[in-house]
């Protein structure tokens, strides 16, 4: 409903709400269970819900939590066949803490023999969290100028030919040299005319 360290308006309607989201989630294992393996996508956004999970529990955030719980099973829904008993393991092991009998009675839905309180907390790969793109801003003079999707591990000399060719530059650029560039990979490219 929203930050736990703020207050807030009780509302009859968001416990519906999460009433229809468990909802979601016992179908989701109903439908998944017999699936073998995840796909590679289910596979990445699991990892990144589970340091969202980790992060947000030791952050007591509990709203942005939820909510990333509400997109992955969103995305898992839309893509049933990619999610496998494996990753239905994984969620309901994160959701334990919110939801703890739910999860319970699923875990035992998928054969297991012992309690998922008993089970050790999974831990996210790094690898399979960081992102393959990134947002470059393009600053000239130290002004944004424009933002650009690229690679992660783009070069600097990639960096300069994709901005220099880019139509919001060229215009702060006219009749202008460049004097200097300034490369941050990851975060940014400044031109200095």
């Amino acid at each position: 409903m929203g930050p736990f360290d703020q207050a807030i308006v009780w509302n009859d309607e968001s416990v519906g709400g999460v009433r229809r989201f468990l909802e979601k989630v016992w179908r989701l294992v109903d439908d998944c269970r017999e699936n073998k393996k995840s796909g590679s996508e289910a596979v990445k956004l699991l990892h990144k819900l589970n340091k969202k999970v980790g992060d947000g529990l030791a952050e007591l955030r509990f709203n942005t939590v939820v909510a990333a719980f509400m997109e992955f099973v969103n995305f898992a829904q839309q893509n049933k066949k990619d999610i496998g008993k494996d990753s239905l393991e994984r969620l309901l092991l994160l959701l334990a803490p919110f939801a703890p009998h739910i999860t319970e009675e699923l875990w035992l839905k998928l054969g297991h023999k012992t309690s998922i309180h008993q089970q050790k907390w999974p831990k996210y790969d790094p690898k399979l969290i960081a992102e393959e793109k990134i947002t470059l801003i393009v600053q000239i003079n130290g002004k944004m100028r424009d933002k650009i999707e690229v690679a992660r591990d783009i070069t600097e000399e990639e960096a300069r030919q994709i901005v220099l060719a880019g139509e919001k530059v060229k215009k702060w650029l006219e009749s202008k040299k460049i004097r200097k560039i300034i490369f941050v990979p990851g975060r940014l490219i400044n031109l200095v005319v």
